[in-house]
């Protein structure tokens, strides 16, 4: 039988970790509810409200069109709270949110999602609201646990994912990590000149169908 990749993704850490959002006490949380933005738009609201990323939600959306706006808005402030907050610039590729704007409660969407919620959970622990961040996490099982450790790990101090505003002269990086900083900054050009190739074609492509 194959393998259900919403079921797969609303029984993993992660989504366990943002069930503690619920105001019900969790369990209500569909895959729709994360893929539409508003959900995660206000659990971005709880750790971080200063004003919202300066954005509205539409909390009925009924289209594309709509998803769209309200994940641009929670992107939108995902990058701000990185920026103006932790003073950190997010480095790795950012969700498609066009891709689950149309995918809607498809499974198409289902990485690009990880990956809003991923960040999500990296403003969460950084948050002037991580005590009590924390101490929900800490309720949870221990395999659990470990898995959003894992989780937290990918976008709290990995270059990978996130540069310090710091770094940004060579002197300020440390000399134990200079080699390595510079294979990760030549992996990330690459990267974005592959990601401006790729938005240079489609239009192409589209125009030649």
């Amino acid at each position: 039988m194959a393998s259900d990749p919403i079921k797969e993704f609303m029984d993993s850490a992660l989504v366990t970790w943002v069930r503690t959002f619920e105001s019900d006490g969790g369990g209500g949380l569909t895959y729709a509810a994360l893929a539409d933005g508003v959900f995660l738009y206000d659990v971005m609201n709880h750790v971080d409200p200063r004003d919202g990323g300066g954005r509205q939600v539409n909390r009925h959306p009924s289209d594309a069109a709509a998803r769209l706006s309200n994940l641009a808005a929670l992107l939108h402030h995902i990058k701000s709270f990185y920026q103006d907050v932790l003073n950190q610039s997010v480095v790795l590729r950012l969700p498609d949110v066009v891709k689950v704007s149309r995918a809607g409660e498809g499974a198409a969407g289902v990485p690009e999602v990880r990956q809003l919620l991923l960040l999500v959970l990296g403003c969460a622990v950084q948050s002037p609201r991580k005590e009590d961040v924390i101490d929900n996490i800490k309720k949870l099982d221990l395999v659990t646990q470990h898995s959003i450790v894992e989780c937290i790990k990918e976008v709290t101090d990995n270059p990978e994912a996130v540069w310090p505003s710091e770094w940004s002269t060579i002197e300020a990086v440390p000399e134990d990590q200079l080699a390595a900083s510079f294979n990760i900054l030549v992996r990330h050009c690459r990267r974005l000149a592959q990601e401006r190739d790729g938005f240079h074609q489609g239009p192409l492509v589209d125009h030649s169908n």
